[in-house]
């Protein structure tokens, strides 16, 4: 897998535990949105519309955020892809990936849960290329693997 692709789907997985107030602060700004020169205290209320009719549109406008339909899709994506996992390695990704407060290496965490390099990174990319397909990410899979080849042929010729 190319370094590029390893780091954004870090980037992915560190973001993780911050989708919950993306979702919310998105769900705000849907329900009470921005609108520049108003002023709600004057005048006293709004006029016409039933209060029905605004709750609906605004349950239509929240599931139609694709803002928050592609962040519920990434938590899914990287939730299935931890089930899949062996448990202990779940843990070394939570605490690596998802601890804001973590100082240790990847490397340090997995040998205190009991894995060698090999295998360490075995599992972690095979954990990033199950959340790429999951988030239907199979070109981005074969992209690398395209270049691989042709980095693996270049050589060989050399």
């Amino acid at each position: 897998m190319n370094k590029d692709t390893v780091n954004f789907m870090e980037h992915i997985l560190r973001d993780y535990p911050n989708i919950p107030r993306y979702i919310a602060r998105k769900r705000q700004e849907i329900a009470h949105p921005y609108i520049a020169g108003r002023d709600d205290n004057v005048g006293g209320g709004t006029a016409s519309g039933s209060k029905e009719a605004k709750a609906e549109l605004l349950l239509l406008k929240i599931e139609d955020s694709k803002f928050i339909s592609q962040f519920l899709f990434q938590k899914a994506a990287i939730e299935d892809a931890l089930a899949r996992c062996e448990p202990a390695f779940a843990e070394v990704v939570k605490e690596y990936y998802f601890d804001h407060y973590n100082h240790k290496s990847f490397r340090r965490i997995g040998l205190n849960h009991g894995y060698a390099n090999n295998n360490l990174y075995k599992q972690r990319k095979k954990l990033l290329k199950d959340i790429m397909k999951y988030m239907g990410m199979h070109h981005i899979i074969e992209r690398d693997e395209y270049e691989k080849e042709m980095r693996l042929k270049k050589h060989q010729h050399n």
